[in-house]
């Protein structure tokens, strides 16, 4: 199977972007982490409460680090709770979206955590209509 992106990261306008999706996993997580740019827009994004979204390990590794999960819901791979530094770790969640963050926990929860993002980006009626459809 060949997966290949629209765009770059350097190709990519932060202007345009509706969200930054973060994908957990690693050594994935670690390598988004290293990227300085990445982490600034994040950072700028956060500021401006732009929509932002990670799953996995990304929620602890990334935001939690960062500290923007401070005082708010959220959920990530299990064992990685420790990084979630000032979030109110949601353990029996497989989604959780507060405020303009929207985390995931791992694999088993890309469904929820996919139309918690559609919501967000489509609206409450195009994501139950998704829902429906995949019989979720």
């Amino acid at each position: 199977m060949l997966v290949q992106a629209d765009l770059t990261f350097s190709e990519m306008k932060e202007e345009d972007a509706e969200m930054i999706v973060l994908p957990g996993g690693m050594p994935g997580t670690v390598n988004l982490k290293e990227k300085q740019e990445l982490v600034d827009m994040i950072l700028r994004r956060h500021e401006k409460r732009q929509l932002l979204s990670a799953i996995c390990a990304a929620p602890a590794l990334i935001f939690g680090e960062l500290g923007i999960l401070e005082g708010r819901n959220a959920t990530c791979y299990p064992s990685m709770e420790e990084h979630m530094r000032g979030a109110n770790y949601q353990k029996e969640e497989k989604a959780v979206k507060d405020g303009h963050i929207i985390t995931g926990c791992g694999m088993g929860g890309a469904i929820p955590f996919g139309l918690k993002i559609l919501e967000a980006l489509k609206g409450k009626e195009t994501a139950e209509k998704v829902k429906e459809s995949i019989v979720y």
